[in-house]
């Protein structure tokens, strides 16, 4: 199952037809955000963009920076339930789900060389949050079968 879904994830990213969708469900959205965000966050948000590798629509790359963090964070969610030797521990969870959405960002990363140094660490950044969120959720759910247990 995990591998499947590897590989559909692959499919899906080369092809780019999520984050085109995505994109234009995002810039859809724009103008009422636009209406709703105060103006001081506003100028964060304008500064942030700055800063980060965004290239082509904005929308778009939100969808698949967001995608990444998703599938990065799943990714290691399989790698804690295939592992042999059960994490018992909150360090154990979120190490084994963090580095593994890292490692699977960093192989993404090689079959899209060459590729600027600042976007590369920037996906290898969405792995490491993906597998630090889906490491939190793992460690609640985790939490929650070990106390109904008798």
């Amino acid at each position: 199952m995990a591998v499947v879904f590897i590989i559909i994830g692959v499919v899906v990213a080369a092809q780019h037809g999520f984050q085109q969708r995505v994109g234009r469900q995002i810039e859809k959205a724009a103008p009422a955000a636009r209406k709703v965000i105060p103006e001081p966050a506003k100028r964060v948000l304008r500064e942030g963009r700055e800063l980060l590798p965004i290239y082509g629509p904005t929308g778009q790359w939100i969808a698949r920076k967001a995608g990444s963090v998703v599938y990065f964070g799943v990714v290691g969610v399989f790698v804690l339930a295939i592992r042999r030797r059960k994490t018992r521990t909150f360090m154990q969870v979120l190490a084994t789900t963090t580095l593994s959405g890292v490692a699977m960002s960093a192989i993404i990363e090689l079959f899209e060389l060459p590729e600027e140094l600042a976007d590369q660490v920037f996906d290898l950044l969405c792995g490491a949050l993906g597998g630090v969120i889906f490491g939190l959720i793992a460690w609640w759910w985790l939490r929650r079968r070990w106390d109904r247990q008798p």
